[in-house]
């Protein structure tokens, strides 16, 4: 099964649905934009690296959320909006084809606190 495998830095924080929640139109969409920029241009570059060719959906996506501090973070705060949307659509542009949709993208997130660093680790696996 093929696979691409993602590292986002501590730099290009995970945003959960509460962080977004209730920003006016104009300002969700310059962080929405930033964010996708920021991660495009750390993934696009981590793609080149691992020689790595665009993936043919079905995919699952595996995304790990690294975090130092121990807060209680709420799982489903980061299953939906925020950057695991961000993520999805910024890499449907350049790491698997057939879109987001349900039928295409099955993502399994995880969180884990007190880690050694904050970042996000992106696991995308064909399904075939």
């Amino acid at each position: 099964m093929k696979e691409l495998i993602f590292n986002l830095p501590e730099a290009i924080k995970a945003v959960s649905a509460n962080d977004v929640k209730g920003m006016n139109y104009m300002k969700l969409s310059k962080k929405a934009n930033k964010w996708k920029l920021d991660a495009w241009l750390v993934l696009k570059s981590q793609m080149r690296k691992q020689k790595g060719v665009m993936l043919k959906g079905p995919v699952t996506l595996n995304i790990v959320y690294f975090f130092k501090v121990k807060k209680g973070r709420d799982y489903d705060n980061y299953s939906g909006g925020g950057s695991t949307k961000w993520l999805i659509d910024t890499l449907k542009s350049f790491a698997f084809s057939g879109g987001d949709s349900h039928k295409n993208v099955i993502p399994k997130i995880k969180i884990i606190e007190g880690a050694d660093e904050t970042a996000t680790v992106i696991r995308i696996r064909e399904r075939r």
